[in-house]
């Protein structure tokens, strides 16, 4: 178990063997980023420097780590670490904001929210094109990849705030179809099972976690289980769903006194 009073988090490889964890030691001035092996092991620290770390995400097909930081002069790069052997290298130029996700072994995406479109780009950063944004005129979008590479499923905010909307898109032609929307307090991870169903999990409540099955063809939300919570949390899944990991947030109160406040006596 890793704490942290300040930032933490942490995602499951897709293959299930390792976990990222990305956080900021109460002396450190910027989050740092490391791997460990799922079932224990030698924990593999990436080599940050002066550099901010900004978003992280793991190949479809292999243990590959990619992940991104920022330099001094605002300057993002992409790099990725094999956590077997330790190796890292640089790969190229990466997306200026979080949220960008490897969508296939050569392809990654992100939400470009203030231009209303779906980018795609190459394992390299390079983009290749630009999808039209299903919800433009909706809020904070994000992306996770189809099993068989072919489709990525894209989830935000409504107008409102108060649902999570789910839509599927085509990665040949950007044909899109909306395959749910939940009403929920928080997204709290969201799996594409092999047998093509997407299982979503979210907060109902501050103390309820709820997950729920979409059908890709938009059929209507199942829902299949519920149980209480402590305070925000996050789930990332292994391809085949057996394993996951999850990141809780327990926060604790304190009463600080400070006296002559105002400088008066």
């Amino acid at each position: 178990m890793r704490r942290s009073t300040d930032d933490l988090g942490a995602t499951l490889s897709h293959n299930g063997r390792y976990v990222d964890l990305f956080f900021k030691p109460p002396e450190a001035p910027r989050r740092q980023l490391s791997v460990v092996p799922f079932e224990g092991g030698a924990e593999v620290s990436a080599a940050l420097g002066e550099d901010e770390f900004v978003e992280v995400s793991w190949a479809w097909n292999s243990s590959r780590l990619y992940y991104s930081a920022r330099g001094a002069g605002g300057k993002v790069t992409l790099h990725s670490i094999d956590p077997g052997s330790g190796r890292a290298r640089t790969v190229g130029i990466g997306p200026q904001r979080a949220g960008w996700e490897m969508v296939r072994d050569d392809l990654m995406a992100w939400v470009d929210d203030s231009a209303g479109a779906i980018v795609i780009a190459d394992s390299n950063g390079v983009e290749i094109r630009r999808l039209p944004d299903p919800d433009r005129s909706e809020q904070s979008g994000h992306v996770t990849g189809s099993p068989d590479g072919r489709s990525i499923l894209t989830w935000r905010w409504n107008a409102s705030v108060d649902s999570i909307l789910f839509t599927r898109v085509d990665l040949a032609d950007g044909r899109r179809l909306r395959v749910g929307g939940l009403r929920a307090e928080e997204m709290a991870g969201a799996f594409w099972a092999p047998d093509g169903s997407i299982q979503a999990v979210v907060l109902e409540t501050l103390g309820s976690v709820i997950f729920y099955r979409l059908d890709p063809s938009g059929r209507a939300p199942v829902r299949l289980a519920s149980y209480p919570v402590e305070g925000p949390l996050y789930y990332t899944f292994s391809n085949d769903g057996r394993r996951a990991v999850k990141v809780e947030s327990r926060p604790r109160g304190d009463v600080w006194m400070v006296r002559n406040f105002d400088g008066r006596r």
